[in-house]
């Protein structure tokens, strides 16, 4: 099965209901679609274009984890939490819109993503978990909002030296920075 069109009636995709699906490519999401379930899409290495709706509220632990030919996605603002592992060891993953309404990007949400280049983290955020951008290689510089509270020691474990972490000056991020010997730019 290469694409699936999912039924318009549907609320929630189940917990690893296409998991290990190798060859599928496309999924085409209904309006109405409210949950996807953890390690739904786990593993499937080909699925390389999927688009959230709106309404779109929860996307469970490791949902998209290993999913290596996906290249962007863009979350919802329904969305409050993106859970464990939930794009963890999506290697080609180049591009990652975070919506507002985000609160927290938990543990290792982006661990292993080594081609992750851009993402824009929302004005809402307010914790980023253990490992959360760990191995993230090929980010160079992240503007952190001035709404983060927490930032876990390990959140950028194995990232590039090189790393410009960007915020306010005496926030939380720039605190962060100076503690994890990463580079601050005041913006």
């Amino acid at each position: 099965m290469e694409s699936v069109e999912l039924p318009s009636a549907l609320q929630t995709i189940p917990t690893q209901a296409f998991s290990g699906c190798s060859a599928l490519q496309k999924v085409a999401t209904p309006d109405d679609l409210r949950e996807i379930g953890s390690g739904a899409f786990d593993g499937c290495a080909a699925l390389a274009e999927i688009s959230f709706p709106n309404g779109l509220q929860m996307i469970g632990t490791s949902a998209f984890s290993g999913c290596c030919s996906l290249k962007s996605v863009a979350v919802p603002s329904g969305v409050k939490t993106l859970e464990l592992g939930v794009f963890s060891g999506c290697q080609t993953l180049t591009s990652v819109a975070l919506s507002d309404g985000l609160l927290t990007v938990d543990d290792e949400a982006f661990s292993g993503c080594a081609s992750l280049t851009e993402i824009s983290l929302p004005t809402t955020l307010r914790t980023l978990g253990f490992y959360a951008f760990g191995g993230c290689k090929s980010l160079s510089s992240l503007v952190l909002p001035q709404s983060l509270a927490e930032i876990d020691d390990y959140a950028f474990f194995g990232c590039s030296s090189d790393l410009t972490l960007c915020g306010k000056s005496g926030s939380v991020a720039e605190k962060f920075a100076a503690q994890n010997g990463f580079r601050f730019e005041a913006r």
